[in-house]
């Protein structure tokens, strides 16, 4: 009966298809989303079009848990309900609420069971006279809808009070129900191969709407074979199972033809066998009960395919497996419940790991915030709810937070947490439009992230009007809890800014025969729009002639032909016309011979909003009218925010720089050259008009506070202002020069004065890094509204004077966790900086404050992550590491950090007492001392002792960098506040785990990236501020993932990983390769280990130093916004040294560009470490860029090489020399260079030192290379003259890495000479008795001797280091290497001491040959390397192929 009914079913809609067979076919050929079949209560079929897309109304119905890529379940289940509970062997369904709840259908009894979260017996039992299909769900409102099979309907229960009703007849059972978040009810018909929905808010709808598959049963992409369980998204995507078709389909809202998504259709994706059930979690994977597979799979669109239970067990075999499994769920905290058709029971599998941290703790364990799940392990007697504040402060429907609409701004939340164990806080915001009552949820962009503790609204996000931002935390664990708390925002108009002409120009020059053309309704700018819609304003428009002598009054601009502005007109006609198209006035045209040469004319717009009328602004413009014909010049602010509108002015802060631009607008190919001049203004307070002289301190400041004076571009810095404080107006005019007429513009200033009148304090004055203290800044007063206050301190571990940000709040008192003061009374010098709306500072010094650093902090740190039940819940540190306020955390994370890095400084120095060599186990800052090194000969147990203790505070540093990486970039200050801790907090590189090291070098990519979207809104200051510390923490991260490799440091244990290397994962890599053979042929399992650790490291390695480039590259962007020609950037520390400048070169057609000079303490590993030998050098990079970040390629031709030092680690140690018993024979020593040149690639150059027994010799060096090929002829013996003897009597010889090339071996000699034949040799003539081979002689003397290569090496776009181009030069030695190179790139040097072996002369010399200095013997001379070079831009401006350094 029911196959016939089916194919009576098919026939009809295959006819209904037949009469709209365009239509259809149209569907299925090209997706149309606007057609789609119903059917309604009477059973009929009719298609409907014109689907739009359903609101969101309500929040999900199901629970979509935040799961990490690397989540493991355990895979024994844990039967939570069975045929005792629920009097039933073959339970249909379940459902699992947002309220983890459980409800679970008993088929024989006829009714439904109710379990909450925390209960072991059902609490309630619902009962009817139904049917039951697999047909269940409940909303998150408690709404419970059920498929009655038999009486072919869906009816709805609610529990408050009970009662139901029919909602939905349908012509057979819904074997799976459906609520999405528009209220909208899916029911899957299984044998009827249809999918269907209906509105429930649509209560006079009578339309069953078809949503997938056309009732006949297919495997097309309109068509389903016996669906089973379905998804929809709150995208209103529906997810099929489509059980028949071995597949999961999506539907997209409106489209009858699916996607399939997983099946085994899809290209590489897994095979499916009769999938019967769908879920996702909050990353839309998806997770699929495959039935006929007996298992539970998921599939991610990055992380592919992970078989999760189910799969390598055999099904059934026991009751906690499963066993042709049905449904499954999430609960809220991510466990997974299964129903099975076959081991009478709910099965539910618990979340054991949500995590990819390699490492885990103890406790307290590492705080992991993925998103919306923050969670730290603690142990302690009783647990409470957490108490919830939100900032920037209390708020009402009544009393609302302000905001302008073009503003960013956050909401954040403290939490106060006392709890005993294992906890997870999952973080939710919702916002509500209270236009209406607050309770329809915003239309907000998918892009906002409602899940973390900082809800972050950037501008333009909301429309005008009030909102309810309620976070719900729900906290679980032993202890279950739900907290809500709201904040209230009104979303204000901002005003738009009226400009006449391009960029609001305040003063332009026209000509008497130009049309003068005033666009507001092109120029103007609305910051609540991303563009300014003229159609929505209207404008009126006024003139007057600007005679300072007799100002007249502003006349409107009209129909009135003898408006006075226009009196130059002869004809009588009106001098404009209306340009606008709609005939709004937005553009008008004041034509040509209308205004009068040699005057200045002021014209003023008025705008209103046609919708808000208190919306409005003025916008006005200064012309000044010439006879010629000049064109127009354009003026703008580089910083946009730092240029506020102001009536007729600018408001300036007198604390920043400013940097402006100029643009030609027209055709300005003739411009000679460009003038920018400085003016002061006065107010007249009889005429209230501002007169402007000439600023009389130009010439003697250029070069104090201007750059740019002849280019397009103009900076001043602050002192300009801050030197001239009683001067409030300033003007910056530029005049183009062209060959027949000049074009002047400018723009006016006034300055915005910094809030004013307030004092701060801070209480107590004396405590410790645990205590406390108030900052309260009270009183402050400013036009423009006080804006937040910021707290800064100095690092006292660097030389620099760079201000570190402390804490940023918007309120005036506040409490702060502050980090150890210096000096032997342990002060601390705060500075809280005071700012307006407009980005305008008052800095204030607050009294000193005594901070003592507290050892047992860290000592109770160390000892919770050991001993999980040591732990103290009320320890303030702990308790501000779990706020979630990125305030505290960062204060703390600051101030722990600096006292790890004191001890990290001990430690190395008691290791170095103990005999470690320093270079084994830490790369040296830039600019420090040698250490001192100990005649202790080291012992393995100091060793042991060492690495342990490097281990234990490296395992804080893991714990304080994950709850360091998941805060929010809310504004600048963010980005400065975390950067300073990232950068203390990764300074002691030796310390860092691989997993630290990526963490950081994400966030700091990350951080970098947010500044450079906001570059060209924050100040030369912050921008500064931020990039200093960014560029720290990544170039600490550099150090620390590349000391281990370069066998400057140690393999953490936190390092180690379990994860084995598959062989595509090190194919490419040969040197991998083959120790993995080894450790594979020796059977070595801490071989293995070793080899695992390596390829992690390096591939971790890898990853950082891409980050490292991009972040760079984007710093270097930001910067250079700030500087203009002949503008420098500096910045000197112990982990980083950056020259940034901007110049001009006249073989760049005297283009701008910027040189990037760095020098970091590590060279990277590269990726080959075939005897590179670079561990004990810097790296110094080298850049040019053009304007557009760009960079350009410098070559140079050989004669005239770019020259740099690459200095080495200072704690380099340098063997004695090495005493040479040679007076018995005629010694030859020989080098077998293949042992250190294995790399093709990599050449070095030679380093001999000699230090003769009798001081009265000298010595030549007689010296033969061997080739690598067969060679015929024995290569020339060539003589090498010593240089000066150095002041530890040392004569040393140098052979440059260009003759090594390509070079077997080198055999030598050293040739005793008297101090004539040494002058002989300087002076290159014969020396007076030639030398004969076989009248060498024996030694009369011994002496010592050393030998050492070193190189230059490149990076290459591959990440491969490389030395062609480059040479060394004699200049080098033990601390330093002299390189010459024929381009720009990042650099580094080699350095190894090298063993020779001796051997008597005879076994290399056959022939008698004579032979002297003049004719036989290639003279090297290494005097006539010290050559002068001239300077950078004097090589760039004369020789486009030569750039010195």
């Amino acid at each position: 009966m029911w196959l016939f009914y089916n194919l009576i079913l098919c026939l009809i809609v295959i006819w209904f298809a037949g009469i709209t067979s365009s239509l259809t076919s149209t569907i299925e050929s090209s997706h149309i989303t606007q057609a789609v079949i119903q059917y309604s209560t009477t059973k009929n079929i009719v298609l409907t079009t014109n689907v739009n897309k359903p609101k969101i109304t309500k929040g999900s119905s199901v629970n979509k848990p935040n799961i990490s890529s690397c989540a493991v379940w355990n895979t024994t289940g844990i039967t939570i309900a069975n045929s005792s509970t629920v009097n039933s062997s073959n339970p249909l369904n379940a459902f699992i609420d947002v309220n983890n709840t459980l409800y679970i259908v008993n088929k024989i009894n006829k009714e439904i069971k109710i379990w909450s979260e925390k209960s072991n017996t059902a609490q309630l039992i619902v009962y009817s006279n139904f049917t039951f299909s697999t047909g269940l769900f409940v909303t998150s409102i408690g709404d419970i809808f059920i498929d009655d099979d038999y009486h072919s309907h869906v009816s709805q229960w609610s529990l408050q009070p009970t009662k139901q009703k029919i909602i939905m007849y349908i012509n057979r059972g819904c074997n799976s129900l459906f609520v999405d978040v528009s209220d909208t009810l899916y029911c899957t018909i299984n044998d009827g191969h249809l999918v269907t929905r209906w509105s429930l808010d649509n209560k006079n709808s009578q339309l069953v709407t078809a949503a997938a598959g056309t009732g006949c049963a297919d495997s097309t992409s309109m068509t389903l074979n016996q669906p089973m369980g379905i998804y929809v998204d709150n995208n209103f995507d529906l997810y099929v199972a489509d059980t028949g078709n071995d597949r999961i389909q999506r539907f997209s809202y409106g489209n009858l033809s699916g996607t399939t998504v997983a099946g085994k259709s899809v290209k590489d994706n897994v095979n499916l066998n009769k999938p019967t059930s769908i879920m996702l979690d909050i990353d839309d994977r998806l997770y699929i009960v495959d039935s006929g597979n007996q298992r539970i799979i998921r599939l991610g669109r990055y992380d592919g395919y992970q078989c999760l239970f189910g799969c390598s067990i055999p099904s059934c075999l026991s009751l906690s497996q499963l066993c042709d499994p049905l449904t499954a769920m999430f609960d809220i905290h991510g466990n997974i419940y299964v129903i099975n058709r076959k081991n009478s029971g709910v099965q539910k599998f618990i979340l054991a790991t949500n995590s990819c941290q390699e490492t885990t703790f103890s406790s307290p364990q590492t705080s992991t915030t993925t998103s919306s799940t923050t969670t730290t392990s603690f142990s302690n007697d009783t647990c409470a709810q957490p108490t919830m504040t939100l900032f920037p402060g209390t708020s009402s429907y009544e009393n609302p937070l302000q905001f302008r609409r073009s503003q960013d701004f956050y909401i954040s939340v403290t939490f106060k947490i006392k709890c005993v164990d294992s906890f997870a806080i999952r973080t939710t915001w919702t916002i509500f439009n209270c236009t209406i009552n607050c309770s329809i949820p915003a239309d907000i962009d998918p892009s906002i992230d409602l899940t973390t503790s900082e809800l972050v609204i950037p501008a333009r996000i909301l429309t005008y009007g009030i909102y309810e931002m309620k976070l719900t935390a729900t906290m679980t664990g032993k202890f279950y809890s739900i907290s809500t708390e709201s904040a209230y925002v009104k979303i204000n108009p901002t005003g738009a800014t009226a400009n006449l002409v391009l960029y609001g120009t305040s003063i332009i020059t026209s000509g008497q025969e130009r049309d003068l053309i005033l666009d507001p309704g092109a120029h103007s700018i609305n910051p609540d729009e991303k563009t300014f819609n003229a159609s929505d304003w209207t404008y009126s428009y006024q003139c007057r002639v600007y005679d300072l002598k007799n100002l007249s009054k502003l006349t409107t601009i009209d129909y009135n032909s003898n408006h006075p502005c226009f009196s130059n007109r002869k004809d009588n006609m009106l001098g404009w016309r209306d340009r606008s198209v709609d005939g709004s006035l937005s553009s008008i045209i004041i034509l040509r011979d209308s205004l009068k040469a040699d005057h200045t004319y002021q014209f003023v717009v008025y705008i209103t909003n046609r919708r808000n009328a208190t919306l409005q602004a003025l916008g006005y413009l200064l012309v000044e009218v010439e006879i010629s014909r000049p064109q127009m010049v354009a003026i703008a602010c580089v910083i946009t925010s730092m240029c506020s509108p102001n009536q007729e002015y600018q408001s300036i802060n007198p604390s920043t720089q400013v940097s402006l631009f100029s643009e030609c607008v027209g055709v300005c190919n003739s411009t000679l050259n460009i003038s920018w001049y400085v003016y002061e203004g006065q107010n007249d307070s009889t005429t209230n008009i501002v007169r402007w002289n000439r600023f009389n301190h130009l010439n003697s400041s250029q070069n104090l506070h201007f750059f740019g004076m002849n280019t397009s571009d103009f900076t001043t810095i602050n002192t300009l202002f801050l030197k001239n404080p009683h001067i409030i107006y300033w003007r910056f005019e530029v005049i183009y020069a062209f060959h027949h007429e000049t074009s002047m513009s400018a723009l006016n200033f006034i300055i915005n004065q910094p809030p004013q009148n307030g004092s701060c304090s801070i209480t107590p004055l004396n405590g410790t890094i645990s205590t406390l203290f108030t900052i309260n800044c009270s009183l402050w007063l400013d036009d423009d509204q006080i804006k937040d206050y910021a707290v800064y301190f100095k690092d006292s571990s660097e030389i620099s004077s760079e201000q570190l940000m402390l804490a940023f709040k918007p309120i005036p008192d506040f409490q702060l966790q502050l980090p150890a003061g210096i000096g032997p009374q342990s002060l601390l010098n705060l500075t809280v900086q005071i700012r307006d709306q407009l980005n305008c500072a008052t800095e204030i010094q607050l009294e000193p404050v005594v901070v003592l650093p507290d050892s047992t902090v860290i000592d109770t740190l160390i000892d919770m992550i050991e001993n999980p039940d040591k732990l103290n819940t009320n320890n303030p540190v702990i308790e501000a590491l779990v706020s979630g306020n990125q305030n505290l955390v960062g204060q703390v994370v600051t101030s722990l950090s600096q006292e790890l890095n004191k001890k990290n400084k001990q430690d190395f120095e008691d290791a170095i007492r103990n005999g470690i060599d320093a270079t084994s186990i830490s790369v040296s800052p830039l600019g420090s001392k040698r250490s001192i090194n100990s005649d202790v000969i080291t012992n393995h147990s100091s060793n042991i002792d060492y690495i342990q203790k490097l281990n234990t505070l490296s395992n804080i540093r893991d714990y304080l960098m994950n709850v360091t990486v998941v805060l929010s970039v809310v504004n600048i200050d963010s980005i400065k506040l975390l950067a300073t801790s990232l950068a203390q907090l990764t300074k002691s590189t030796n310390e860092l785990s691989r997993t630290s090291s990526l963490l950081a070098a994400r966030k700091c990519h990350q951080l970098a990236v947010e500044l450079h979207k906001r570059a060209r809104q924050t100040s030369h200051e912050d921008a500064r501020s931020a990039a200093i510390q960014i560029a720290h923490c990544i170039n600490n991260v550099l150090t620390a993932i590349n000391a281990p490799l370069q066998q400057r440091g140690v393999f953490l244990n936190v390092n180690d990983t379990g994860h084995e290397i598959g062989s595509e994962d090190y194919e490419d890599d040969f040197e991998l390769n083959q120790l993995i053979f080894n450790s594979i042929k020796s059977d070595d399992e801490a071989s293995t280990k070793i080899v695992r650790t390596l390829y992690y490291q390096r591939k971790t390695a890898d990853e950082i130093a891409q980050l490292a480039v991009i972040t760079f590259s984007l710093l270097t962007s930001v910067l250079k916004i700030h500087l203009n020609i002949e503008q420098q950037m500096a910045f000197n520390s112990s982990c980083l040294l950056l020259f940034l400048e901007t110049t001009t070169v006249q073989s760049l057609a005297d283009t701008p560009v910027s040189l990037r000079t760095t020098m970091q303490p590590l060279a990277p590993i590269g990726t080959s470490t075939s005897h590179a030998n670079s561990n004990m050098s810097t790296t110094i990079s080298l850049t040019l860029f053009h304007r557009n970040n760009s960079e350009i390629t410098i070559t140079t031709s050989i004669d005239q090489p770019i020259e740099f030092f690459i200095p080495r680690d200072p704690n380099l140690s340098i063997p004695a020399l090495i005493p040479q018993n040679i007076t018995s024979n005629y010694t030859f020593h020989q080098i077998d260079l293949h042992d250190y040149t294995m790399n093709s690639n990599l050449t070095v150059s030679l380093h001999f030192e000699i230090q003769p027994m009798d001081m009265n010799l000298s010595y030549v060096l007689i010296y033969q290379f061997n080739r690598s090929s067969q060679s015929k002829k024995n290569p020339p013996w060539k003589v090498l003259c010593p240089s000066n003897l150095t002041n530890d009597s040392i004569y040393t010889y140098f052979i440059d890495n260009r003759q090594t090339i390509s070079q077997k071996s080198i055999i030598f000699r050293f040739e005793e000479i008297n101090q004539t034949d040494l002058e002989q040799c300087y002076q290159r003539t014969i020396i007076s008795n030639p030398l004969r081979i076989d009248e060498l002689k024996n030694f009369s003397s011994d002496y010592k001797l050393r030998i050492y290569s070193s190189g230059c090496y490149y990076l290459d776009k591959y990440n491969n280091w490389q030395s062609d181009g480059l040479w060394v030069g004699p200049l080098t030695d033990h601390y330093r290497t002299q390189c010459f190179t024929t381009h720009l790139t990042t650099f580094t040097s080699h350095f190894r001491l090298l063993s020779f072996t001796n051997h008597r002369f005879e076994f290399y010399f056959h022939d008698k040959y004579q032979f002297t200095y003049k004719n036989n013997v290639t003279l090297s001379n290494q005097i006539e390397w010290n050559q002068s070079y001239k300077h950078l831009n004097h090589a760039l401006n004369n020789n486009p192929s030569h750039l010195e350094l």
